[in-house]
């Protein structure tokens, strides 16, 4: 567009954004307070002091990415703070979250509710053999290793996206050191972080489960 616009003023430190394009409602983190909101897209602006809590207290300190399951009226969101270091869920109209992942520290979420999957990049380790591309269940059961670090390319891993028509998976690396891949990739993605894809059936799991 032509011009910005004010959506939710007063918001202390937003890390994740996210709209429900069902109900008309915006959703975002704030490490500020350690809450989760949401407000009516119908009645903007709107104020993070007016606006509807749908979560606050331990898990929500330092959220950072957030994303909805529209379905099953749920939110997912993911906490950087070492003394968590997980994947949460709760229902959009609160109550008590429900951890689906630990040891994580997800630069990146993504649901297949097509087949019931929740989808994350993992940068808790650096290390060679470390899993950094990681699925399960949407209630955190059956927990699988899709990506392990093999070299530094690999490491820094960030955002996810599914792609269930094409069978395949997404994601990018924020390892500026690698000149070579990003060069290999500028032509056609002009961007500082190289982003690579894979496909689920050269992985030794089945997506079609």
């Amino acid at each position: 567009g032509s011009s910005d616009e004010d959506v939710v003023t007063g918001i202390g430190d937003c890390y994740g954004i996210a709209v429900d394009t069902i109900s008309n409602m915006i959703y975002w983190t704030d490490n500020g307070d350690g809450s989760i909101r949401r407000a009516s897209l119908s009645s903007l602006p709107a104020t993070h002091a007016g606006s509807e809590v749908v979560f606050s207290g331990f898990g929500a300190g330092t959220a950072s990415e957030i994303v909805l399951d529209t379905t099953n009226q749920e939110v997912y969101w993911s906490n950087w703070d070492n003394s968590y270091k997980k994947i949460y869920k709760v229902s959009m109209s609160g109550g008590t979250p429900v951890e689906v992942a630990s040891d994580v520290k997800a630069y990146g979420i993504s649901l297949d509710l097509q087949y019931n999957k929740i989808y994350w990049t993992n940068r808790e380790s650096s290390s060679i053999g470390f899993a950094f591309l990681e699925r399960a269940n949407l209630d955190g059961t059956e927990r699988e290793a899709l990506k392990t670090i093999a070299s530094d390319e690999d490491k820094n891993a960030n955002g996810v996206a599914i792609d269930p028509v094409g069978n395949r998976v997404y994601w990018c690396s924020s390892n500026a050191s690698d000149q070579t891949v990003q060069r290999k990739f500028a032509t056609t993605n002009p961007i500082s972080a190289p982003y690579y894809r894979d496909e689920y059936a050269k992985r030794p799991v089945n997506i079609r489960n």
